[in-house]
């Protein structure tokens, strides 16, 4: 291998911690926001792929930057990605390969966080449209579909929760996907957030007409 070829590591300690917090919470991806070279970026760190990647998304634009972890929690970058890194960043070529990558770790090490907190609005976005879930604009929970009870209301017609429902669940809501993963319940969610309602739990009398 050339030297010129040897992978860049570094670990980000602050990820480990953070994977910690999204484990004990039932969560797959976390979100933050990243600042870098004056590029604002929101920040989707992704745990239900193999290698773990953090998944950079632009502010200003649609433009995209993924970075693989590798076991160990760490960052691993070659001289092929610089040119790719320096232009989502806007930098202008030229300069030390290994400082940029320094640069961008400390930065990492500098702002992930290390608790896990559920996403806002505009973070939930970008998780429903990076997973391609059902209805990805639609984000704010709003209700819930009881499959036996409505059932037991229609006579022999039988309907029961799409599996692709519980995975929209468990990346918007790890709260709720707890709740209901082992229950033939549908979670409903709507695209207008003046109609999202607030989780209280199982109990909590939520309606089955939510569109």
């Amino acid at each position: 291998m050339k030297p010129q070829d040897k992978p860049y590591t570094m670990t980000i300690y602050q990820l480990r911690e953070l994977h910690r917090s999204m484990r004990k919470a039932g969560a797959d991806v976390a979100a933050f926001d990243f600042m870098f070279e004056g590029v604002t970026s929101s920040v989707l760190f992704m745990t239900d792929v193999a290698p773990f990647r953090l998944v950079f998304y632009k502010r200003s634009s649609k433009e995209r930057l993924e970075i693989e972890i590798v076991p160990g929690y760490m960052i691993r970058l070659t001289q092929s990605r610089e040119a790719e890194i320096r232009r989502y960043f806007e930098m202008p070529a030229g300069g030390w390969q290994s400082m940029l990558f320094k640069r961008l770790a400390d930065a990492l090490r500098a702002q992930a966080p290390v608790e896990f907190v559920p996403p806002r609005a505009s973070e939930r976005q970008l998780i429903a449209k990076a997973r391609k879930v059902p209805e990805a604009d639609k984000i704010y929970f709003c209700g819930l579909r009881v499959w036996p009870a409505i059932n037991a209301r229609n006579g022999e017609k039988q309907w029961h929760r799409n599996p692709r429902n519980l995975e929209k669940v468990k990346l918007l809501d790890p709260q709720i996907y707890r709740d209901v993963k082992d229950r033939d319940i549908s979670v409903c969610y709507t695209d207008d957030p003046a109609r999202a309602v607030k989780w209280v739990g199982i109990g909590g009398g939520y309606t089955v007409h939510c569109r």
